[in-house]
């Protein structure tokens, strides 16, 4: 069943130039006095196309009290933004919408009588549904109109509120679809969105709630009133939807959620850069190999650091700039564990893998004294003057407390386990691993990659192509 959802503005159904001398007579005093109309709202304004406009409630109003009128009140209307909508159906009469939803807009809720004088409160458009109603049979005969009501309760949030507003078209669009048996939206129908009515948060959240409602389905009409012989367009929902997916992708991209890019954008890429997204989703759980293994298939990587026996330091540095997201992430558990873990693991290889712990870091410090007394930081991290671990708090011990705290540990614990702050423990790290591994890398981050030199891990560079990929999409 074709859907046609219509959005209706405080301008879009105006008087013809022939009402001006007889909307005195239509609004009468007698309407006026029970309505407590303001006064500048119920005089007529002439628009840009000879015609003129009126508040549409009180258009509305003046509508349903002039029983015997209404004929002629219709006659006189106006209607150029739906007027250019339904030409489409002239031009291609098989894809005839089978149902129609408007949405009205009503703030009774937040205007208190008193305050009825305020200009929202008249260009609701809830007075126009019998006029819209019987301008949708004329056009489209036998054609359910189905009226959907926007009613703000929070005197603070009227229509301009962009939440509130997202709120409610979200509320209606789904209660609408799910009870009434009128519109059932099935996958190969046409459901055609004209949005460019009312506030700019109400056509808004009509496109956003539209399509994630009915996807691909979606075809939006845009009306052009200065055009005679183009009066409309037809576009489709891709070129919405490949947007919406690139703005969500780039923020999961920047949360490091590889699996989370590849399932909205993996389509609109080429094969290289799905490549570097199988990759990263596997360098995000920690399968270094796997993801060296799959980037040297792309033609910017070949063999680069890729062999795990030629370079036993690699994963070392893979896995402390993973440490390094899931801080990001607030996870600190993962944080300390996969940058310590780092840490142990080159230190383990430079001693033949013998053992591995504090044991291994004795062995270690024995075999490169020298070295381990010059260097300030390292040096801080170990006591070996002490052989009970209650006192000599060094790295390998507060590690251990950390992990067997079943309470969970925030990043002040992470950072002093480091001997570090929030602004160097990142550097900190990388230089323990330059220290044992004995290259010379510079801390580069996933926002500002070292340019000039080699990076410390190739997630970085992967981490930047994507970030272009996306860019051009």
């Amino acid at each position: 069943m074709n859907l046609w959802i219509v959005t209706i503005g405080s301008s879009d159904v105006q008087l013809g130039s022939e009402a001006r001398k007889k909307w005195d007579y239509w609004c009468n005093d007698d309407i006026k006095t029970d309505y407590s109309f303001p006064s500048k709202s119920w005089n007529l304004h002439p628009a840009e196309n000879g015609y003129y406009q009126v508040d549409p409630r009180i258009l509305g109003i003046v509508y349903r009290a002039n029983e015997i009128s209404q004929d002629e009140i219709f006659s006189s209307l106006r209607f150029p933004l739906l007027d250019n909508f339904c030409q489409l159906w002239k031009d291609e009469p098989d894809q005839l919408p089978e149902a129609i939803t408007v949405l009205l807009t009503d703030q009774t809720d937040i205007f208190p009588e008193y305050s009825r004088r305020q200009d929202p409160y008249w260009k609701d458009t809830c007075e126009l549904r019998p006029i819209l109603e019987k301008y949708f049979q004329s056009k489209f005969p036998g054609v359910p109109c189905n009226p959907v009501y926007l009613r703000p309760t929070d005197p603070r949030k009227g229509l301009d509120n962009w939440n509130e507003v997202l709120g409610l078209v979200r509320d209606q669009l789904r209660g609408l679809t799910a009870r009434d048996q009128t519109v059932g939206v099935q996958p190969d129908d046409i459901v055609y969105v004209s949005h460019q009515a009312g506030t700019p948060a109400l056509s808004s959240a009509v496109q956003f709630i539209s399509l994630g409602l009915f996807d691909h389905q979606v075809k939006f009409l845009i009306s052009y009133v200065d055009k005679q012989e183009s009066p409309y367009e037809v576009l489709k929902s891709s070129s919405y939807l490949v947007e919406l997916e690139k703005q969500k992708a780039k923020e999961l991209l920047d949360r490091h959620d590889y699996a989370g890019v590849r399932d909205l954008v993996a389509a609109y890429l080429d094969k290289n850069d799905k490549i570097l997204l199988e990759a990263a989703t596997l360098w995000n759980k920690a399968r270094f190999e796997d993801f060296g293994k799959r980037l040297s298939k792309h033609p910017d990587f070949g063999n680069q650091r890729c062999n795990q026996a030629e370079n036993s330091w690699w994963t070392a540095y893979e896995t402390a700039y993973l440490g390094f997201v899931r801080l990001r992430q607030d996870n600190t558990v993962e944080a300390m564990f996969h940058t310590y873990r780092a840490f142990e693991s080159l230190v383990t290889r430079d001693i033949g893998g013998k053992t591995h712990g504090w044991e291994a870091f004795q062995l270690f410090y024995v075999k490169h004294q020298d070295r381990w007394k010059n260097n300030k930081y390292i040096k801080s991290l170990f006591n070996f003057d002490q052989t009970s671990a209650r006192r000599r708090k060094s790295l390998v011990d507060r590690r251990n407390e950390l992990f067997h705290n079943t309470g969970g540990f925030g990043e002040r614990d992470l950072f002093e386990a480091w001997n570090s702050t929030e602004n160097d423990w990142e550097s900190h790290v990388l230089e323990c691993l330059n220290f044992v591994s004995g290259k010379k890398f510079k801390f580069g981050s996933f926002d500002q990659p070292v340019s000039g030199h080699e990076p410390p891990s190739l997630m970085l560079i992967v981490h930047q192509k994507l970030k272009e990929s996306l860019a051009s999409l």
